[in-house]
């Protein structure tokens, strides 16, 4: 860099000693005082011709050579690049620069001065068009222009400090783009364990990036293949609402990746971003940057003719060589496993880490109250009939690939890739309960509609709410469950008002919705009849929750009060299996009676249990508790031997 500096030092020298040859202004005065005959002398001369040897290209230091190459810059970019970075590097320039301006108060050179020692006339329209704002120098950062109120000619050049401590060798980003931008390392997969691309794709591109797409995987091997180089990836989470401020980031990150000749990877995937999808492409166009964008699975893109690509979900057996190669060589692919949709990064951390399995949440507000499973089917008391075809719904939903995808038997008409399924029966069945250990089977969240949020009193707004629960919960592979599905797929009914009108078509719009629904959908009832008919055909499981048994109470009642026995023993729970009781009013006795123990400070007991069930008899509006004559038996069974407590 020193030979480079002291060549454009010789240059200014020559300038100075040519323009000063019949000059009388003293030096004071230089920059406030303008002879006529100076003036004129000025008006009258062009520029030496000298002055338009380009500056030594193999004297440039290699990172600017490198720079040149990855971001097109001409010999004459090169020349105004180095002009205005000297004052960053070496003092003495400052000096230079106020003689050459002719102008006192400048420490950088103006734009006539920057194009003439690059060799080129400042009335060259050539020249001047290489400081438009879409081409390289100012498009990507490189340099800055201030004064801008001024003539082009007369607003002075300044170089970034980030550009200028790149090219002396630091690495380290600005504070603000550290946070938000990286370069991608290594691959967790090879590209030969991603599903196949078509051949032909080029740079830029969008790809539309479902959950288990392996998405940045994929878009670091096209973006690699392409460049052979690392891309820049940008977390679109960590970019700024405010659209200036966003707009600042992204060209920050713009400028890193041109400073390392590197492409773009954005991933904008559940981001609420100041500037659209669209305007960040063109945005990235206007700035001559390669890229690819990723964006949810079911995004659209206006405004935008470039190419947009869906990333195919991979099939089971790719699945489980993502297992293979990210594991440690033990038997870890179940199909359990590999049927869930994760990016490599999850699996890698599942595997690495321990932990549940579960993808990333989804941003659909208070549309949605996302449950973290905490049992599975082995945990549900249920009648064998129901418990066989809660597993028949769950290997549904876990060879789904297999037979929709690989064995291709996926039905027509726009159907989509998920499963559909209706619980109904009493209130207090295990519905609810049912769906969460579905879920945690799964190894999935469970995501339940909010409804009072979902429902609009606005024409078409229920419909968009739901349209958002829908698409957030099919990026992430998890089960989204309709409690009181009946307030929401009702029957239709005849149209005698505008009301009746659009709560048809809504009913209508929630039918088609889901039919191209590509998740697990688990709607619960106590009013099977109430629902409409269309429904019932679309349904792939219908599930009727009866009331349980004296034998599943028995089950049940052991379950709730599992661990907090107490003075309980086994007769009292033989004798309490006997009442009619649902499942969710045996939790809710258990409980009342563990808060009179709790209130008393003992023990849980018979008395407590016994007030807990009379509470939950009175609750349902039954008149009053059975017989007397339990009462009495339930009081007996006190005396039990301690070899029969639980």
């Amino acid at each position: 860099m020193r030979r480079v500096l002291d060549v454009l030092a010789e240059r200014i020298a020559m300038i100075i000693e040519f323009e000063r040859a019949d000059d009388d202004v003293s030096d004071h005065q230089r920059g406030h005082y303008f002879p006529p005959h100076l003036v004129t002398r000025d008006a009258r001369k062009g520029a030496p011709q000298s002055f338009k040897d380009v500056i030594p290209f193999a004297d440039l230091p290699e990172r600017l050579i490198h720079l040149a190459k990855s971001a097109d810059l001409l010999d004459i970019d090169l020349g105004i690049l180095l002009t205005a970075m000297s004052v960053n590097l070496q003092q003495r320039f400052e000096h230079f620069f106020i003689v050459l301006n002719n102008e006192v108060d400048t420490r950088g050179p103006n734009v006539a001065t920057a194009i003439r020692l690059a060799g080129y006339d400042p009335d060259s329209a050539e020249a001047r068009s290489r400081l438009r704002p879409d081409r390289p120098l100012l498009a990507l950062g490189l340099i800055e222009i201030t004064n801008s109120k001024r003539s082009l000619l007369t607003q002075v050049l300044t170089v970034p400090e980030r550009v200028v401590a790149h090219l002396l060798g630091d690495d380290e980003f600005a504070p603000g783009t550290s946070s938000i931008a990286s370069f991608m390392g290594s691959p967790l997969l090879p590209e030969e364990l991603l599903p196949k691309l078509p051949d032909d794709l080029e740079l830029p591109l969008i790809f539309r990036a479902g959950s288990g797409t392996a998405g940045r995987e994929q878009a670091y091997a096209l973006a690699y293949r392409k460049t052979g180089k690392a891309p820049l990836l940008i977390d679109g989470l960590g970019l700024s609402r405010v659209e200036d401020v966003c707009s600042l980031q992204i060209r920050e990150c713009v400028r890193e990746a041109a400073l390392a000749g590197s492409p773009i990877v954005l991933d904008v995937r559940h981001a609420d971003t100041g500037m659209s999808v669209s305007e960040i492409a063109r945005l990235f166009g206007t700035l001559s940057v390669a890229f690819i964008i990723l964006i949810e699975a079911k995004a659209h893109v206006e405004l935008w003719h470039g190419s947009t690509v869906d990333l195919p979900l991979p099939t089971a057996g790719v699945r489980r060589s993502w297992w293979e190669h990210l594991g440690d060589g033990t038997e870890r692919t179940a199909a359990a496993d590999a049927a869930i949709h994760v990016d490599p990064q999850e699996l890698h951390a599942h595997l690495t880490n321990g932990g549940p399995l579960a993808p990333r949440a989804i941003e659909s507000g208070t549309l949605t109250q996302a449950v973290d499973p905490e049992f599975t089917l082995e945990d549900l008391v249920a009648s064998p009939r129901v418990t066989e075809a809660l597993r028949e719904l769950r290997d549904r939903v876990r060879h789904r690939t297999v037979v929709l995808d690989e064995w291709r038997m996926r039905p027509g008409g726009g159907r989509g890739r998920g499963v559909t399924a209706l619980f109904s029966g009493p209130s207090g069945t295990g519905k609810t309960m049912a769906a969460e250990a579905l879920a945690g089977e799964l190894g999935v969240p469970l995501f339940r509609v909010n409804l009072a949020s979902v429902v609009d009193k606005y024409i078409g707004e229920t419909e968009k709410k739901l349209d958002r629960v829908f698409t957030s919960v099919e990026d992430v592979d998890g089960v989204l469950l309709f409690d009181e599905a009946d307030a929401l797929f009702s029957k239709r009914s005849g149209v005698s008002d505008a009301r009746d009108r659009y709560a048809n078509l809504e009913v209508a719009y929630l039918l088609q919705r889901m039919e191209s629904f590509d998740g697990l959908a688990v709607l619960t009832t106590n009013l099977r009849a109430n629902l409409d008919e269309a429904l019932i055909r679309r349904l792939d499981a219908a599930i009727d929750f009866p009331e349980p048994q004296a034998e599943e109470r028995y089950l049940l009642w052991l379950a709730c009060l599992k661990g907090n026995m107490g003075r309980v023993g086994q007769n009292h729970v033989q004798r309490l299996s006997v009442l009619p009781l649902t499942g969710g009013s045996i939790r809710a006795a258990s409980v009342s009676a563990a808060y009179l123990a709790a209130a008393q400070g003992e023990l849980l007991g018979p008395a407590h249990l016994l007030r807990g069930v009379q509470q939950e008899w009175s609750k349902q509006g039954r008149l009053s508790f059975p017989t007397t004559e339990f009462e009495e038996s339930f009081t007996e069974a006190a005396h039990d031997e301690p070899d029969k407590r639980i």
